[in-house]
């Protein structure tokens, strides 16, 4: 059984190695419990490794296209996240958007990228919103995550 306190054994590479080293991290793993739990000291302790860190996820609000932490992801946290640029800093961090909830059909959100991308008025719409949620947080780009 694994220690939950330590991350799981790697292999080292022997082929060659580009110079991107991205790591993604759930933005809700501080609130998990067990061993999902992980909070920012667990990506503190790599960061100066990382050449980008992608952070899951944000939200979309339907037809507004507001962004926003996914529920339940404290502001604290994506604060702590963005600091981490602070000790490592060529650190790149890009906000993934949308997951699974915004695929699968069935969820309010399924229609969010089929609608958000029909004209080109809800476009700029989504587009302003997610700049301007960038600019507040200060990430370095976006990862949009439409399956």
């Amino acid at each position: 059984m694994r220690n939950c306190n330590q991350p799981p054994a790697t292999a080292l590479s022997t082929g060659e190695v580009t110079n991107l080293v991205i790591g993604y991290f759930e933005a809700w793993a501080p609130s998990s419990t067990g061993c999902n739990k992980r909070d920012i000291k667990y990506i503190q302790e790599i960061a100066g490794s990382l050449s980008h860190l992608y952070v899951a996820f944000g939200s979309m609000a339907p037809h507004t296209y507001e962004i926003t932490p996914m529920n339940g992801i404290a502001i604290s946290t994506i604060s702590e996240i963005m600091n981490l640029k602070q000790s490592a800093p060529g650190l790149r961090i890009y906000l993934s958007l949308g997951g699974w909830t915004y695929s699968d059909n069935g969820t309010d959100t399924q229609p969010v990228w089929g609608d958000l991308s029909s004209t080109p008025q809800k476009r700029n719409m989504f587009i302003n919103n997610l700049a301007e949620f960038m600019r507040t947080w200060g990430f370095d780009g976006v990862d949009l995550d439409w399956e």
